[in-house]
């Protein structure tokens, strides 16, 4: 909770993930349900502004999940990826940039690409840092990563996540980075 109202205090958006790390394609609808009000409860709790962004885990972002974001008050999301396995690839026909999700007024920042393939972040039209809560923790538990996922959030985690959160952000604003609210750009 610190570092995310440290985040707010510094101007930055701090977005849910969903609670507890699902693929939410494989989740009934009263897990995406819970999954989507819990993880924004929490981060309203912990940072005392309005939590409206929501980046799906493993870019599984349901097909005509939409109206079930705006359902839970979320505006925009950044869910879209032609890369994700998990998702099968099922983002990789769209082509272009910001849309309305199908059904609903939330807006879609897909990850920029070109022939299919993630842009450098030079060269994106935005630039959204993506960090787990669990990599600020000291230990890893109760969240649903699988076996091979664990070393990767495990290496550097705690106050050198924290740091490194800090310099990278401190490092582009001094090399004339400027952070909007996504759909403010």
């Amino acid at each position: 909770p610190a570092v995310m109202r440290d985040a707010v205090g510094r101007g930055h958006v701090v977005a849910s993930h969903a609670m507890n790390h699902p693929a939410l394609s494989r989740c009934s609808p009263a897990q995406q349900r819970a999954e989507l009000s819990d993880s924004r409860a929490a981060i309203e709790d912990a940072t005392g502004t309005a939590c409206e962004g929501f980046r799906a885990p493993f870019f599984d972002l349901p097909h005509g999940f939409g109206p079930r974001l705006e359902e839970a008050g979320y505006r925009w999301s950044s869910s879209e990826a032609p890369f994700s396995p998990r998702a099968g690839y099922r983002h990789l026909a769209r082509t272009g940039g910001p849309h309305r999700l199908e059904g609903s007024a939330v807006e879609e920042f897909p990850v920029p690409r070109m022939l299919g393939l993630p842009i450098p972040e030079g060269l994106s039209y935005r630039r959204v840092f993506y960090l787990h809560p669990y990599e600020l923790l000291d230990r890893v538990e109760g969240f649903a990563l699988p076996r091979w996922m664990k070393p990767f959030v495990t290496f550097g985690q705690g106050a050198a996540a924290e740091a490194t959160l800090w310099r990278s952000i401190d490092g582009w604003q001094s090399q004339g980075a400027r952070f909007v609210t996504l759909g403010t750009a």
